[in-house]
Formats: structure tokens, C-alpha cells, sequence
């Protein structure tokens, strides 16, 4: 759960507690949980993403790094930023997403999990080219980073591996 109240922002974190290594049905069903975990918090965090940029005033350096700082407290795994002046600034923004390998896209809330989901660190480039820019203000770029998941981090063993 994730609420905001002024500027302050509460999440209740996923816990997972087994003893021992559970049966494989159960470490599927984490799994899909997990998943399912990841796309509603990137959803919230986009719309808080999108609400901090629209009322921010990112003129100044300083402004600039307020900015940045409501981003991370929203939930982004980390950003960069490049501060500038006149509202000339690069802002990139790290947030982790499962993803379906089979149609090549990021699970979103409502989606059916895939029997193998993977992780994806997305990087989001936000380029503000200034309030007077005759090019247009905003440039965002995306990309992403996909890792497959390993059965044996989960502590099963990879199927086939005792033959």
C-alpha cells in the first residue's frame, strides 16, 4: 500500500517468510505475488512521477534537486541528475518492472503472470531543454535492462539438474 499525505509517503513492504525451501508450487506462487507486487508499485510511482514533475518548479539547480529528491522518496530505485539553469536539466529515473519474455513487454497491473517472468531495471531519461526551447520542452527517452530469473536463487533446483 502506498499512501501520500502532504509529502510524505508510506509504503507497506511485500514479506515473504519460509523455513526451509519451499515446494516448487509455492515458490511459483511467490513468484506471480512478487510480480504482481512490481506492477502496482510502478504504477503508483509513475503517477506520483508525473504529478511531482507538473507541479514542480524546475528552473534553478536547487529546485532541480527538490525535484529529484520527491522522485526517490516516491519509490524510484535511484535517478541522476544533471542540473542546469533556465529549466535545462537531464533527470534519469531507475524502477524495476517484471517482464513477459514471450511478448516481449512489462507486466502490468491486471496482467496474467507468465509461467517464466523475468526482472527489468527500466531506465527513464527525462531531458528538459529549457521554458524558451523552440524544439519543444521535454524529451523522455526508455530503456530497460532484462534479467531472466534463476531457479536455483530460489533454492529449487533447475528441472532436469538431478538426472
Amino acid at each position: 500500500m502506498l499512501r501520500a499525505s502532504n509529502s510524505m509517503v508510506t509504503k507497506a513492504v511485500l514479506q515473504i517468510e519460509s523455513i526451509g525451501r519451499p515446494p516448487e508450487r509455492h515458490a511459483d506462487r511467490v513468484v506471480a505475488e512478487m510480480m504482481r507486487q512490481l506492477a502496482r508499485d510502478r504504477s503508483r510511482l509513475w503517477d506520483t512521477i508525473s504529478e511531482v514533475v507538473a507541479n514542480s518548479s524546475d528552473g534553478s539547480p536547487r529546485a532541480q534537486r527538490k525535484m529529484e529528491k520527491r522522485i526517490k522518496r516516491a519509490g524510484a530505485l535511484t535517478t541522476d541528475l544533471w542540473p542546469g539553469k533556465r529549466g535545462r536539466y537531464t533527470l534519469m529515473v531507475y524502477d524495476l518492472c517484471g517482464w513477459d519474455a514471450q511478448r516481449d513487454a512489462a507486466i502490468q497491473l491486471g496482467d496474467r503472470i507468465p509461467e517464466r517472468p523475468w526482472i527489468s531495471c527500466n531506465l527513464t531519461c527525462h531531458r528538459e531543454q529549457g521554458r524558451r526551447s523552440q524544439q519543444g520542452t521535454t524529451e523522455i527517452a526508455a530503456g530497460d535492462v532484462r534479467h531472466p530469473p534463476r531457479r536455483e536463487s530460489s533454492g529449487a533446483a533447475p528441472r532436469g539438474a538431478h538426472e
